[in-house]
């Protein structure tokens, strides 16, 4: 799901994927980032959602996602793209679109 709207992304659709709680880990965030850097698509054309009651029952690593994430939403307001997803924590090149 997160891939197929990044996807849409690349080709310019601002998109917001719902997220649980459950789905927050590093692998996840390995998948935004491999993502964003093999299509890319702008960090700021991708909203992630989560209720607030979850993030109240949040541990540890979600709520550890969901603060390099905000970084990355933060950055991408103010910065261009690259460097937004280098504001995730993502290594490794990423092709900001021309």
């Amino acid at each position: 799901m997160v891939g197929a709207a990044i996807d849409v992304a690349a080709r310019g659709y601002p998109v917001h994927v719902n997220l649980s709680v459950r789905s927050l880990d590093r692998e996840l965030l390995a998948l935004i980032c491999t993502k964003l850097a093999d299509t890319g698509a702008r960090a700021s054309d991708v909203t992630f959602e989560l209720s607030e009651r979850q993030l109240v029952d949040a541990g540890k690593e979600e709520l550890e996602f969901v603060k390099v994430v905000s970084a990355w939403a933060a950055s991408s307001r103010s910065i261009n793209s690259s460097r937004a997803v280098t504001a995730m924590g993502c290594s490794g090149a990423y092709r900001s679109p021309t």
